[in-house]
């Protein structure tokens, strides 16, 4: 089975200027009622046994992540909406192919699974409950290396935004905040926090006429999660 997965990921890989985004091997489809919300299973968290497995999909978007279509986001999103075409519930990224210097996309390979609503799910987070302060986290995949800036929160330069790193700010009380960086244009991102939750930011760069600029991305908690499990933690 895993030979046949890296078989279609290469084909599918080899096709993409002219392939569609994603491939689905089904070979089930399932009756979910649609009582269960949607969600995203990672190799560290816990499968329950009951868990139907209607097919695998290979997700492989052209896009490329200095742009919010290329976003990890987008790419399960995709997932996401297949997935509910075939009846299932649930997705559990089975692989996740990171960008980097030769491949600036994510792709992903997806089991679709049906899981009865009576199941309870585990799901494990990347960090421990904290109510008394809110974190942001931000983090940068390990591609585009030759450009790197500064990244600022208010008034306060709080990383230095490098590809394969990340680090948490934290704010122990909720407001309003913008984050923001500079290389031949300033780009801001408005972020409201609230003290107990997490946040994650996606910087990167696109081009710029002298130097690549700077593009910040708030995404969503399982994206993040899974990004800085891959990422190397940098002091502010």
């Amino acid at each position: 089975m895993e030979k046949r997965l890296h078989f279609l990921l290469i084909t599918i890989l080899f096709l993409a200027s002219c392939s569609p985004k994603f491939y689905v091997d089904q070979f089930k489809m399932g009756d979910s009622d649609g009582k269960r919300s949607f969600i995203f299973i990672s190799g560290r968290d816990e499968i329950p046994e009951s868990a139907q497995k209607l097919g695998t999909m290979i997700v492989a978007p052209r896009y490329l992540t200095t742009t919010k279509k290329g976003t990890y986001d987008e790419v399960l999103r995709i997932a996401r909406e297949q997935t509910i075409k075939s009846g299932g519930n649930a997705a559990f990224i089975v692989s996740h192919y990171l960008p980097d210097v030769t491949h600036a996309t994510h792709r992903v390979v997806v089991d679709m699974l049906q899981i009865p609503d009576s199941c309870s799910i585990h799901i494990n987070k990347k960090n421990s409950i904290h109510p008394e302060y809110a974190s942001v986290w931000l983090y940068r995949y390990n591609w585009f290396p030759s450009c790197t800036y500064d990244v600022h929160i208010d008034e306060d330069c709080v990383y230095w935004s490098k590809g394969g790193t990340m680090t948490e700010v934290r704010f122990y009380e909720s407001g309003q905040h913008e984050i923001w960086a500079k290389t031949e244009k300033r780009v801001s991102l408005p972020i409201k926090v609230e003290v107990g939750k997490d946040y994650y930011i996606e910087t990167n760069v696109w081009s710029g006429v002298l130097v690549p600029n700077p593009l910040l991305f708030q995404v969503s908690e399982f994206a993040g999660r899974e990004a800085c499990a891959y990422m190397e933690y940098v002091d502010h």
